[in-house]
């Protein structure tokens, strides 16, 4: 297994246009094929329609792990880990090692963020790591004058690494920042939450 220094360090080209000039066949048919790699990783939604990919591929694990989360199927997420995993959410200064905490985590996260939503801009691959760049759309609806109720949008950038081992997650590493008196916010709301 390759630490992720490894995978950093490999020769793997992890951008989605290769070359500018053409190594074989004219150019708008080179032109053409990075059009449809950078649309096919800009897209990581949409259903593979390669048959040949493997269910346990790196890409098709997090997948799988994704659109769980997204329908709100937490006990699906939690099933694409194995049984010693560690998932860790930098921001939060959270870290999970447990899948009965990690589901209540995703679920109380939902529940203080029903409208929630992670689109994945980007996501690129090696044979057993996976880097996930995303965006988290939400509201949170906090006090305001008088007793109201106001929402504020939330919007997050940030990168997921995520360590595939034999079809299964093994370590998943969340990366992103915020505004500083949000992150102090919800850090002490999930505090609170793992303290009880």
């Amino acid at each position: 297994m390759k630490t992720p220094q490894a995978a950093r360090s490999s020769n793997l080209n992890l951008s989605p246009v290769t070359s500018c000039k053409p190594a074989l066949g004219t150019w708008d048919e080179t032109a053409q094929k990075a059009e449809k790699e950078e649309i096919a990783m800009k897209t990581p939604d949409t259903v593979l329609d390669n048959a040949s990919v493997d269910a346990t591929s790196p890409d098709r694990v997090l997948q799988t792990a994704l659109t769980a989360l997204r329908q709100g199927n937490f006990v699906e997420v939690v099933d694409q880990f194995n049984d010693q995993f560690t998932f860790t959410d930098h921001a939060l200064d959270l870290e999970f090692k447990d899948k009965g905490r990690l589901r209540e985590f995703l679920a109380k996260i939902r529940e203080h963020f029903p409208d929630s939503e992670r689109k994945a801009t980007t996501i690129f691959g090696s044979e057993d790591c996976v880097t996930s760049e995303w965006t988290l759309t939400a509201t949170h609806t906090e006090p305001f004058l008088g007793g109201r109720l106001r929402k504020e949008p939330i919007c997050v950038r940030g990168v997921s690494v995520v360590q595939i081992e034999d079809g299964k997650i093994s370590q998943w590493s969340d990366y992103y920042d915020q505004p500083q008196s949000r992150r102090n916010r919800v850090a002490a709301w999930f505090t609170e939450w793992i303290e009880v």
